[in-house]
């Protein structure tokens, strides 16, 4: 053999070697960024029925409804008028608590109109109102699907 074809024979392992290097690091730098990735931002997904209802029950849609005038319980001849939207379970369809808008206002006004002109003054009156308002919709329904209310207006005189 000549010196040209031993020097052949001797380059062409290293030039083979040099390619694989680069390759293997990068795949091993890909799988450990897809691992940072993942642990970073999580796929946590609820394991237990609890962990699943409890998810469920804190996604919600929410439900305006028309204004509410009431004479308020007692003499004086105080009315209350008042703004309320409802946030909703997803446990019902925004189509459903839609067409159960009429005995939703009727448990509503049977609420607010057993009301006083003194029992509204207090702002934790009103929230306790708000879970009267809450546990009222709910027994109408049939089931737990009232998440929150809110008094978009309130006004008394």
């Amino acid at each position: 053999m000549s010196a040209k074809e031993k020097k052949t024979e001797e380059a062409e392992p290293k030039k083979k070697k040099l390619p694989l290097i680069p390759i293997i690091i990068g795949v091993i730098t890909l799988l450990g960024a897809l691992l940072v990735g993942k642990t970073v931002l999580g796929n946590k997904r609820p394991e237990t029925k609890a962990e699943i209802a409890k998810q469920d029950a804190t996604e919600t849609f929410q439900i305006p409804l028309d204004d509410f005038l009431v004479n308020l319980d007692g003499e004086g001849g105080h009315y209350l008028r008042t703004t309320i939207t409802l946030g909703m379970n997803m446990h019902i369809t925004a189509d459903e608590a839609k067409k159960d808008t009429a005995p939703i206002r009727d448990a509503i006004l049977s609420v607010l109109s057993t009301q006083t002109y003194d029992g509204l003054a207090h702002e934790s009156q009103r929230e306790s109102l708000k879970e009267e308002i809450k546990k009222a919709v709910d027994k109408e329904l049939g089931k737990p699907d009232v998440a929150e209310v809110y008094f978009t207006a309130f006004a008394t005189q």
